[in-house]
């Protein structure tokens, strides 16, 4: 039996299976950006399935360690916390973990880390992710930092907070993740963007370690909220078109769309 032809989109087809429809956009954003579906700037990865037998504390010859949900920071990772390794023949090439992918919590018990991202900043060679977790790779014709930084901005939080619960065990679904909307600008007001935030996010960090230098255990805690709920406002701000920063005469984020469909 012959197989059925499958017919290619159009442009304009595939455009409107990115784009947000208006009812549907959360919040009005500068006329030359556009909600899309995050699936549209990022490509989705599951993490390595392995057997109890198959993973160990000790590092042999061709093993991988594997990432899990312990190694997650907000915004960081860590690769020295309760290390587990896999041999390298269980492990697909994309899940070695790369500069700025964004490893996820994608089941767990509890709903306040369910989500959580944690953001890699060198090219690894050796490290992957475990199955309790998913991995989001930025497309190449984006600026990658700004894309990493929605994962740490509380649009997308509350989202999979939302969406994951559960009666004993929260599980963030490839869809859930791929259809998150996603505000787009053109690929300048991105650069101009991520240079604001790693400025501003820079001086916070900053001011935090100086802060837990401090003896008083209460005004830590005080000042130290005080600063996360600054880099929260930030980060809405960045997101929302009103950090000050966006040219409504450079174009519009709709041609840059077209370049990955």
């Amino acid at each position: 039996m012959a197989k059925k032809k499958v017919e290619k989109l159009t442009i304009e087809e595939k455009l409107n299976n990115a784009l947000i429809p208006v009812d549907k956009q959360p919040y009005e954003i500068p006329q030359n950006w556009c909600w899309v579906r995050l699936e549209s700037v990022i490509n989705l990865y599951r993490g390595v399935s392995y057997g109890k037998n198959d993973g160990h504390k000790k590092k042999e010859q061709d093993d991988v360690l594997i990432l899990r949900g312990g190694n997650l920071g907000e915004g960081y990772i860590q690769t020295e916390i309760d290390n587990v390794y896999v041999n390298k023949k269980l492990v697909n090439p994309v899940q070695i973990v790369k500069k700025y992918d964004v490893l996820i919590v994608s089941s767990t018990g509890s709903s306040t880390v369910i989500g959580k991202a944690g953001i890699s900043n060198i090219d690894y060679s050796d490290v992957a992710f475990g199955a309790f977790l998913m991995l989001a790779r930025p497309k190449e014709q984006f600026n990658k930092s700004y894309i990493d930084y929605f994962f740490l901005t509380d649009i997308y939080r509350h989202r999979i907070r939302l969406l994951a619960n559960g009666t004993n065990i929260n599980n963030v679904r490839v869809e859930h993740i791929n259809g998150t909307t996603f505000p787009l600008p053109p690929l300048a007001e991105q650069e101009r963007i991520v240079n604001k935030l790693d400025n501003y996010i820079s001086k916070i960090d900053l001011a935090k370690e100086k802060i837990e230098k401090v003896v008083n255990l209460s005004d830590n805690y005080k000042n130290s909220a005080l600063l996360d709920d600054l880099k929260k406002n930030i980060l809405t701000r960045a997101f929302g078109g009103i950090l000050g920063t966006n040219n409504p005469n450079e174009g519009n984020s709709i041609e840059l769309l077209k370049t990955v469909l």
